[in-house]
């Protein structure tokens, strides 16, 4: 014969039991919520103290959330940056590589190792790390323009060309070539300063004017200025390779400039 009663409290006592099980459950999740916006917002004040350049107290706030988690990536980075505004290179080095060896994917590590090398003036390691972003580019390109970006910012002209260039061998439809002239023209390297900026006229017509305007910073009235002559031979040798009426006005533009008018 069934026991009604040992039913009713066996059913009473899975109820219960299911009952503490989800308010365990709810208030663990609960937990890591609060310990998760708390985090957030003290990364939030870490990162202000350092955009205030209050750097001391960027440093105790970004090295407190360090302590309770040495793999978020944000913390690293940003505690990194506090270092290396503090002259702390080593110490900066030190974090980013420990972060790269617990998270090999994240190129970012590599990337501002790289820039803090280069900061310190170490030709090697800096050449050393910026090859093994543009290794990890080679295979992973979709991140190229975010990176190329960074190397910029920070007057990493070089390896900032050879991202923007990985960019655009990606994805063809993007064009960087004024960026990497302007680039070029930094770095006084004339001749590849104009060919990107006449491959990009090229490509965006409605654009021609902004490029003349920056190119009237390096042509002058002398035709024998080195600028006047690399720009004419560039043009020229274009054009031989595959003529087009473009280059014929731009040469035209190039005489007038030099008031040779016939």
């Amino acid at each position: 014969m069934i026991n009604i009663k040992a039913l009713i409290k066996i059913k009473t006592f899975n109820t219960h039991f299911a009952y503490i099980s989800s308010m365990r459950i709810f208030l663990v999740f609960l937990f890591c919520l609060f310990t998760s916006l708390g985090n957030s917002q003290n990364l939030r004040i870490a990162q202000k103290y350092y955009d205030d350049g209050e750097m001391e107290k960027a440093i105790l706030s970004f090295e407190e959330l360090y302590q309770k988690d040495k793999s978020k990536s944000q913390v690293i980075i940003g505690l990194a940056k506090c270092y290396r505004q503090t002259d702390r290179l080593d110490e900066a080095i030190d974090i980013l590589q420990k972060g790269y060896k617990n998270n090999p994917k994240n190129v970012e590590f590599l990337l501002e190792t790289a820039v803090t090398f280069n900061i310190g003036k170490k030709k090697a390691q800096t050449k050393e790390y910026v090859d093994q972003v543009l290794e990890f580019l080679e295979k992973n390109p979709e991140k190229s323009n975010y990176i190329a970006r960074i190397f910029q910012s920070y007057n990493m002209l070089n390896p900032a060309i050879v991202c923007f260039k990985i960019t655009m061998q990606n994805n063809p439809s993007l064009n960087y070539n004024y960026e990497i002239g302007q680039m070029y023209g930094e770095l006084g390297n004339y001749s590849n300063m104009f060919d990107s900026y006449i491959d990009y006229m090229l490509e965006r017509p409605d654009r021609i004017m902004t490029v003349k305007r920056r190119l009237d910073e390096f042509i002058t009235e002398d035709s024998q200025n080195e600028a006047n002559i690399q720009f004419r031979r560039i043009l020229l040798k274009k054009n031989q390779k595959r003529p087009d009426i473009f280059y014929n006005e731009l040469l035209s533009w190039l005489y007038i400039q030099q008031k040779e008018f016939k």
